[in-house]
């Protein structure tokens, strides 16, 4: 290692410098990039995708019937008891269908969206959804979720539109989750960013 040293080039503070700003203009400029992926149109009804079915298992992002990313658990001293208990746990996710690619920009996604599903699944249901499965079954239905510009784009009326269809999805599969699986269980309404508005 001492051999290393002196082969390793020192650098100024001004190099520092220089790198710092070199870097964050990189970044600035491929924020702006993905930004160009963003709605181009208004909101128009007819371009949405079409409605989820939640008697179908593959709606569900979590649901206690399948195996998914929310039956994990980060050490062997926990266990994923929704077999056992007698609560359920209704998760909404926050936003993972950010569209910084071309194939996503629309103002909302759709449930079959394979990379938005995928994001979903790998982050807030293994991460966040995961958590409650010591204490109850956890359901986390796929939705419709409005593109993330909704929540700084300038045009506010198609992002209240994209929330509005998102709301309604969330609302019809509440509503069949307590027709069909609740069976008078107590529970528990958990979510996060977009999630918590809906």
């Amino acid at each position: 290692s001492h051999n290393r040293r002196r082969f390793l080039p020192k650098i100024s503070m001004q190099s520092m410098k220089h790198l710092h700003c070199s870097l964050l203009f990189l970044l600035v400029i491929g924020f702006l990039a993905c930004g160009t992926a963003r709605p181009k149109k208004p909101f128009d009804p007819a371009q949405s995708p079409p409605p989820p079915d939640y008697a179908r298992l593959d709606n569900w992002a979590a649901h206690p019937d399948k195996k998914d990313p929310a039956d994990q658990t980060p050490c062997p001293n926990l266990k994923d008891e929704q077999v056992n208990t007698g609560v359920d746990v209704f998760f909404l996710y926050p936003t993972t269908y950010t569209g910084f690619s071309r194939d996503q920009r629309n103002w909302n996604a759709a449930v079959e969206d394979a990379k938005t599903n995928k994001k979903t699944d790998e982050s807030p249901i293994l991460f966040q959804a995961s958590i409650f499965n010591g204490a109850g079954r956890v359901f986390a239905p796929r939705y419709r979720q409005a593109h993330l510009t909704v929540f700084y784009g300038k045009d506010t009326s198609s992002a209240h539109q994209a929330l509005d269809l998102a709301y309604a999805d969330t609302k019809a599969a509440c509503e069949y989750y307590l027709k069909n699986w609740n069976e008078g269980r107590p529970f528990i309404i958990a979510s996060h960013s977009q999630g918590a508005r809906h």
